[in-house]
């Protein structure tokens, strides 16, 4: 029995659920006594919950829909969410952080009233401290004709005007006003601590004493909606004045209809139910007659720390749609009573214990539960409680299952299954004794002709008794059953602890597991909707669904809110409640069916559940109830969901952006966010909704910024860094979870200023410096081309000048061999001779060569004519042999400029030694003629000559006649070359070189043969 208790914990779970409506709660239904406030759902915040501090001594709903509450260490609004808190270190105007009164103006401007520290008016986002006579501010209330009522400790009241404040006249002095009420007739009523109650008749600002009321302490005052003036006193309850009096024509007092004498709050709520706060009796709601009992009488209720109220003084009250009562306490907090989702039956209802482990609904409608204490209670009007076991043991009673005649049938784990009648006697018992094999029963059900299922565990498996607990047939041996359902073809369904589900078709079963698709092998529900689908809820396998298709599943991959499911039951909206370890939750079978990501709506605590954790392992431990609302059972009692009251729509959503902040300065959301560079924004919002705040979603987008939305889920705040420069737009839009909708929506400017280095200037600044930088580079790649051709050109005119000067010299030197050689036979002083000018043609060559490494090739002047100069070069070569040079020169000469006056001198120099070496020649002529434009040098041999063409095609491979073709082409100059094979060799060379307008004339040159 321990283990499989300990099983079972194991697989509790917990339920979140709704609270069914005020008028006509579940707890109503099954006739509980009739108490207003136990009906209601009630949440509570405290300091943990970010509340200031837990004396809420004032409560003020603004009409954007916040609300705004008073405590003894500051301001705070709330949105249902989250406390947003305003005191002296974070506002500009200087108060006291005592707040004991709030109202609202008709120009939207919030009053601050405080215990020392004055009046302080909100305008937007700026608090203000405004001039009053008296720091010690104990009432506000906001007239009909929109003026601003002030009381005060020490100095009576004062009423708004254009220029400020003017005191009330009539009062006694030093008055200490602790209220204000102000009837549908324009009366405004004032009541005070030791002076009684006094009013104020328009056209005139001066009270009058009202000596018909008590005298003594008034501290609170309503009107309400027929006229009547509520007095709340401290000591006396609450009287009653009729309009036409006013004469008390009532009065409620302690014990009898309230829990204390000591009033301190009221109000009316929108039903015409009376709230009285008081000290210390806690809470209490007077019920006028005809209003819920049909009496002629008034009705209370009351609810005070006993039955879950935050503390026993209540210091303010106030209404929010719909039918929301905020409830302020005095050192506990604020609480929250709402006709909400989901109610609850408890031990306050008078349940023994909580852990209840299987319920149903019998045939008369009262509500069964079998708890882990070993009791069976049985609602109907009062709780009545049976306890289950054998031999003096209580037993847990694990699953109840009504009986045709009004009673139940109750397993239990370890004594076996009990039949009781409708008074709760027990009329029959099973056990091993009585061959049930064994007596721990977990899953009860009712099979066709009024058979009855077990399935029992300690891997026993699955029995089926008659009427009279006769135990008939046996299945599923080895498995521990733990849930059961029948098909209207006669199948019957069994849901197994550690061997998956097992259907039973035409008397034979079949097996499904997670070798054959099953998402778990621990099965813990089983639901046939009326389409004969079978929904299966699994230990982490999440939920399953068994059709004419197969098996298919649905996960928290595919948006469960759990893997680990409980009970499942199906509302009449095509919604599965499904309850876990973790709460309760709805998916809607339609979404499930379609296929794809579905929208898995959670519900808890806050909205009236007795417990987060749902117990769940046996069956029956959820039953629908008649009137279409669901039970559950969980670790604390049983939660009812009427899903009735479940929003199937969406109401409508206030969303607001509340908070702006950039460099750790505040902006406002009115004015937008303006921004320097490089600034960071974060982003604030709320939307206003209380009772489902944790059921709304957002999401954000910076338009300009961004295309695509950012999905925030329930975060209520964005961060945005490295904004672009320029105006966009912040938007925001909430939706609820059960709705593909967005239906709220607000946004806020935001202007990002653009850094100089985003500007238009610094593009243009940055387009010029990478033109200037890529023009710089340019010139550098230029220069450096430049010296690189300049270093080549170097080296060929180095190579050229070793050519040209060393091979005329050699061309020289081999003609003066070719002598020495024909000569040394028969004449060898000749051959002598010839021998020394080969040898001063060998100093020569080495002479030029020293020269041509030194660098000395720079062009040099070459005397006073280019016709001697080349003469000059030419003639040693060809002294002593048959070759005969002529030069001669024409025109005007003129000084050459040395550059051009060198090439002339070397290509006159190669012509001449391409005339001695190729062509063979023995006469030579050299003619340079000078003209205006520029100067001729004409060589001209009688050698072998060569055809034309070949001279075109040795512009490159040689140094010959390209080294020609390159000197002339760098000169901007032409050269033509005239031959024919055995003709002779012409070569003309023309270079341009303007006449000098002044300069020395070369000598005349005569023309001298060679």
């Amino acid at each position: 029995m321990c283990s499989r208790m300990k099983a079972m914990r194991r697989t509790t779970g917990t339920l979140v659920g709704l609270l069914a409506a005020a008028a006509a709660g579940p707890a109503e239904g099954l006739g509980l006594p009739q108490n207003r406030l136990a009906s209601l759902t009630r949440r509570a915040w405290t300091m943990d919950d970010g509340l200031p501090q837990n004396s809420v001594q004032a409560i003020q709903r603004t009409r954007d829909g916040y609300l705004w509450l008073g405590t003894e260490e500051g301001l705070a609004r709330f949105d249902g969410w989250r406390f947003t808190l305003f005191d002296p270190g974070n506002v500009a105007a200087r108060h006291d952080s005592n707040v004991v009164a709030l109202a609202e103006t008709p120009d939207g401007a919030l009053w601050i009233g405080t215990r020392w520290g004055g009046l302080v008016r909100r305008a937007g986002a700026r608090f203000e401290a405004v001039a009053l006579p008296s720091r010690h501010v104990t009432a506000l209330h906001a007239g009909r004709n929109g003026r601003l009522w002030v009381g005060t400790r020490d100095a009576g009241a004062f009423r708004q005007h254009r220029d400020g404040f003017a005191a009330v006249e009539g009062l006694p002095a030093g008055s200490h006003v602790t209220s204000f009420a102000e009837t549908p007739d324009g009366v405004l009523w004032l009541g005070t601590y030791g002076h009684g109650l006094f009013s104020v008749r328009a056209p005139s600002s001066t009270a009058e004493r009202i000596r018909r009321a008590e005298d003594g302490a008034v501290t609170a005052l309503l009107a309400d909606r027929s006229g009547r003036l509520w007095v709340g006193l401290w000591g006396g309850g609450v009287c009653v004045l009729e309009a036409e009096g006013p004469k008390c024509a009532r009065t409620y007092t302690a014990p009898r209809e309230l829990g204390s004498n000591m009033v301190s709050a009221l109000l009316e709520d929108s039903a015409g139910r009376m709230w009285v706060g008081s000290k210390p009796g806690g809470l209490t709601v007077l019920e006028p007659p005809g209003t819920q009992s049909r009496t002629r009488t008034s009705q209370t209720s009351r609810f005070s720390v006993r039955e879950g109220l935050s503390a026993e003084t209540v210091s303010s009250l106030a209404e929010s749609p719909p039918g929301m009562i905020w409830v302020g306490t005095l050192g506990g907090g604020l609480d929250l009573f709402h006709p909400g989702y989901v109610s609850a039956v408890t031990t306050r209802q008078g349940l023994p214990d909580g852990l209840v482990l299987g319920l149903c609904e019998g045939r008369d409608g009262s509500l069964w539960m079998g708890s882990a204490g070993g009791h069976l209670s049985r609602l109907k009007g009062r709780v009545s409680v049976r306890v289950l076991g054998r031999e003096g043991e209580r037993a847990p009673v694990s699953s109840v299952w009504p009986r045709p005649d009004g009673g139940v049938w109750a397993g239990t784990l370890g004594a076996g299954l009990f039949a009781l009648d409708a008074r709760g006697q027990v009329i029959g018992h099973l056990t091993r004794a009585q061959g049930l094999p064994s007596d721990h029963v977990l899953a009860l059900a009712e099979g066709t002709r009024g058979s009855l299922w077990i399935g029992l565990g300690q891997k026993a498996g699955l029995v089926v008794a008659g009427a009279g607990l006769d135990l008939r047939e046996r299945h599923l041996e080895g498995s521990t059953v733990i849930a059961l359902a029948f098909g209207k073809d006669g199948s019957a369904y069994a849901g197994t602890w550690s061997h998956g589900l097992a259907v039973l078709r035409e008397g034979r079963w079949k097996r499904y597991d997670p070798s054959n698709g099953l998402g778990s092998e621990t099965v813990h529900s089983l639901h046939l909707d009326g389409d004969g689908r079978l929904w299966i809820g699994t230990l982490g396998g999440g939920l399953n669904l068994l059709d004419g298709r197969g098996l298919r599943r649905w996960g928290t991959r595919e948006g469960l809110f759990s893997d680990k499911l409980g009970d499942i039951l199906e509302d009449d909206r095509g919604r599965l409640w499904i309850s876990t370890n973790r709460g309760l939750f709805y998916v809607r079978k339609d979404e499930l069916l379609r296929g794809g990501r579905v929208v898995s709506v959670p519900y808890g605590r806050e909205d009236g559940m007795p417990a987060t954790e749902c117990s769940f392992g046996a069956q029956p431990s959820s039953w629908r109830l008649r009137d279409a609302r669901l039970a559950f059972s969980t670790v604390s009692g049983v939660a009812i969901v009427d899903p009735a009251r479940v929003p199937h729509d969406s109401p409508p959503l206030r969303l607001h952006v509340d908070r702006l902040e950039s460099g750790g300065r505040e902006l406002s959301p009115e004015a937008g966010a303006a921004l320097s560079p490089g600034e960071s924004l974060s982003v604030g919002y709320a939307a206003i909704a209380f009772a489902d705040a944790a059921r709304v979603v957002f999401r954000h987008r910076l338009e300009g910024a961004q295309q695509d939305w950012v999905e925030a889920g329930r975060r209520r705040e964005a961060h945005y860094t490295h904004i672009p420069p320029g105006d966009h737009t912040l938007r925001v839009q909430a939706r609820y979870l059960w709705s593909s909708d967005w239906v709220a929506e607000a946004s806020v400017p935001v202007r990002m200023e653009a850094a100089f280095h985003q500007t238009a200037v610094f593009r243009f600044a940055c387009g010029l410096a990478v033109a200037l930088a890529a023009f710089g580079a340019h010139r550098v790649a230029v220069r450096r081309l430049r010296a690189r051709s300049a270093q080549l050109a170097e080296r060929n005119r180095f190579a050229q000048d070793i050519h040209d000067n060393l091979s005329q010299v050699m061309t020289g030197l081999a003609l003066q061999l070719d002598a020495v050689r024909e000569n040394l036979p028969g004449r060898p002083e000749a051959a002598r001779s010839y021998l020394d000018r080969a040898e001063q043609l060998a100093q020569m060559a080495i002479e030029q060569a020293r020269r041509t490494i030194r660098g000395l090739h720079a062009p040099q002047g070459r005397g006073p004519s280019l016709a001697r100069a080349l003469r000059d070069s030419i003639q040693p070569l060809v002294d002593g042999t048959p070759v005969h040079v002529a030069t001669k020169e024409l025109g005007d000469p003129f000084p050459l400029p040395p550059e051009i006056e060198d090439e002339m001198f070397h290509i006159g120099q190669e012509a001449v030694s391409n005339a001695l070496r190729h062509g063979g020649a023995r006469k030579i002529e050299i003619t340079v003629r000078y003209e205006g434009g520029g100067v001729h040098v004409q060589v001209a041999d009688d050698g072998r000559g060569f055809e034309p063409a070949s001279a075109d095609a040795a512009r490159s491979p040689g140094l010959g006649l390209s080294g020609m073709w390159r000197r002339v082409e760098e000169q901007r100059g032409t050269l033509r070359i005239e031959s024919r094979p055995g003709g002779g060799t012409t070569v003309d060379v023309f270079v341009p070189c303007p006449k000098p307008l002044f300069g020395r004339r070369s000598p005349a040159e005569p023309n001298t043969p060679g």
